[in-house]
């Protein structure tokens, strides 16, 4: 019927990255009277907004951002949450390998700082939004002796991904270059 649906709908506000896009056509006809009637309904979706300076898409995964220069697991935190991001969590082995791909082409380091602590109660991680580390997807820790110094002074209460794309807790006052993540 004509006027009952949009014919088409474009919300071109802000650059998108390059890509193609996705459609999808579901069409039905009828006939009444000798006359055929054709109903489509088309979804076109485009490709995702472009996300800001520095920001990489891993698709199907998210945006994220690595930030050379070291800082502590607080301070980056902050940096993050200045962009409109948050410190990176890990909630697959896909998003983990995305974030391995990030540091092995952007980091001059082994480690990176992400959004999961132990600062609260020792031994009980949880991730920046409170959730426990274990419910969060992804608990595979970079090594068999992580996570390591529970207990100790000075303490590893602050999360970080290593190299290999495993969690690795660490000093909170180390300096470390650290991920950020947009939220979808």
């Amino acid at each position: 019927m004509p006027g009952d649906f949009p014919v088409f709908q474009v919300d071109s506000a802000g650059e998108l990255e390059a890509g193609p896009f996705e459609v999808d056509v579901e069409h039905d006809s009828t006939v009444c009277d000798g006359r055929e009637t054709v109903k489509m309904i088309a979804s076109i979706i485009a490709p995702p907004r472009h996300a800001g300076l520095g920001y990489r898409l891993f698709p199907g995964v998210g945006y994220y951002k690595l930030h050379a220069e070291a800082k502590k697991w607080d301070d980056a935190r902050r940096a993050c949450t200045e962009e409109g991001s948050h410190l990176a969590i890990v909630n697959s082995e896909e998003e983990s390998k995305a974030l391995q791909k990030l540091l092995e082409s952007e980091a001059k380091t082994s480690f990176a700082l992400i959004g999961f602590h132990d600062l609260f109660t020792e031994g009980s991680f949880v991730t920046i939004f409170g959730q426990p580390l274990k419910e969060s997807g992804f608990y595979r820790w970079s090594s068999a002796k992580e996570p390591n110094n529970l207990g100790q002074e000075p303490g590893e209460d602050c999360g970080s991904i290593h190299k290999n794309g495993g969690l690795n807790d660490c000093n909170c006052n180390a300096h470390l270059p650290f991920i950020c993540e947009l939220p979808q």
